[in-house]
């Protein structure tokens, strides 16, 4: 088989593959940002940047402006490429977001593209909405469209136990092949002023239900871990943040048992 037939099935692999347990733009399931890749595909309790889509009750923070950039190489396919941006906006009750999403190669393509909106309830409680345009291209040509929609709440019942909830659902379309839901269930325990602990249960009825925990430890003040691992598929990943100034850099690695590991960097400046 010629080199370029190989390369073009490795990256078809990839695809599918990186679809089932990534950014799927026919059925998303993986957030956005290399934070949660680093915490092993956790949506829930992160208040970066790309909260805007992972879960728009994490957006109310300290800041007044988020806006990020990130990018990753599935698998370390040089020809796949993958793209994000985010940006946030605070208010004194609620917060705002937007964010695009591409994936693709020079034949094929996704993009997702979307606004997210929350609401301080209480000190206690939020919740959130999101609206998302999910796109599919082969060769310049659009060939699916699907819009999603989404409801997130976020419940402090104790100053250190969080929970939240997020159900995603995409709406029938006459180009898109089916409509898909995906729950998500979590819990963060803040363990010491250092520690975190994060858990995830995802279920969907297209696939088995899924487990995601990871830590979030802060080493040195400007300084933070990420470790996580996934039942489905089962992986490990890592990674770390890094503050400078009004600059989050954080970087991850991601694990998949065929195809190797999948870098990740994001940078996200903030406005406080």
């Amino acid at each position: 088989m010629k080199s370029n037939q190989l390369t073009s099935l490795k990256i078809g692999l990839a695809i599918i593959i990186f679809h089932l347990h990534g950014p799927c733009h026919s059925q998303p399931t993986t957030p956005l940002g290399a934070e949660s890749h680093a915490l092993s595909s956790i949506r829930l309790g992160a208040q970066n940047t790309w909260a805007a889509y992972n879960n728009p009750c994490d957006m109310h923070a300290d800041t007044i402006l988020r806006i990020g950039l990130s990018t990753q190489r599935p698998y370390g396919i040089s020809d796949l490429k993958s793209a994000t941006l985010c940006a946030i906006f605070n208010g004194k009750q609620a917060a705002f977001g937007g964010y695009y999403n591409y994936l693709g190669y020079s034949v094929s393509n996704n993009t997702l593209a979307g606004f997210s909106a929350s609401k301080n309830l209480s000190k206690m409680l939020s919740l959130g909405i999101g609206i998302g345009l999910i796109s599919h291209h082969v060769r310049a040509e659009q060939r699916t469209r699907q819009i999603s929609i989404s409801l997130s709440g976020k419940h402090e019942i104790q100053h250190n136990k969080t929970l939240y909830f997020l159900i995603e659902n995409g709406l029938p379309s006459s180009t898109a092949v089916s409509t898909f839901v995906n729950s998500y269930a979590g819990i963060s325990f803040q363990l010491n002023a250092k520690l975190t602990w994060l858990n995830q249960l995802h279920v969907s009825p297209e696939t088995r239900a899924g487990l995601q925990s990871g830590i979030r430890y802060k080493l040195k003040q400007h300084f933070v871990l990420l470790i996580g691992i996934n039942t489905l598929p089962a992986s490990i990943s890592f990674g770390c943040i890094l503050t400078l100034s009004k600059i989050n850099i954080n970087l991850a690695f991601r694990s998949h048992q065929v195809l190797g590991f999948t870098p990740a960097i994001s940078s996200e400046w903030l406005k406080v």
